[in-house]
């Protein structure tokens, strides 16, 4: 007999419920079964060996355990376009003169430490490894480049939209420029 090791009893439960779902058994039935492996019928009252000899039971009505994917988000690739899209808003940034650096390192020197208020307190060491958290990291960026360019405008508490901001910056850089 195979014996997965499944030491804890939550999950044991969670291992069941997935039984009965994938086995398409309906609540009576489920109860009758676990009645007739365990004398419970109920999946909460049960000790550990006893949820084993239940699960022993799905496994023998054709219930196979899937073992879980291992979690590889935190190194899926940074889709292009998001990747663009930091890499704009940091070289306008630059090219405003609202930061000294508009390298990609940088860039991800940055979104490193973003990554920690992101990301439960862990910092995501590269770049490409954020797509989880890109979204949210763009909308920081975009944030913090709205609040430099209001400070420059001089107007730091205006409710106005990114992209108002970014407009009325852009027409006051061309109009100095021209003069």
């Amino acid at each position: 007999m195979d014996k997965q090791p499944f030491h804890n009893k939550k999950q044991l439960i969670q291992l069941l419920h997935i039984a009965r779902a994938n086995l398409n058994m309906d609540e009576h039935l489920y109860r009758q079964n676990l009645q007739a492996w365990c004398g419970k019928t109920s999946s909460k009252d049960m000790s550990v060996p006893e949820l084993e000899k239940a699960m022993a039971g799905m496994k023998r009505l054709g219930f196979t355990p899937v073992p879980k994917a291992k979690d590889k988000s935190a190194k899926k690739p940074l889709q292009q376009d998001q990747l663009k899209k930091l890499g704009q808003v940091w070289t306008q940034m630059a090219a405003q003169g609202l930061i000294n650096n508009a390298g990609y390192t940088a860039l991800e020197q940055w979104a490193i430490e973003q990554s920690r208020h992101l990301n439960n307190g862990a910092a995501i060491q590269k770049l490409e490894w954020m797509a989880d958290i890109a979204g949210p990291l763009i909308e920081q960026l975009k944030r913090w480049h709205r609040r430099l360019m209001l400070k420059q405008l001089g107007e730091p508490h205006s409710k106005a939209s990114y992209n108002d901001v970014l407009r009325w910056y852009q027409q006051q850089f061309d109009c100095n420029e021209g003069a």
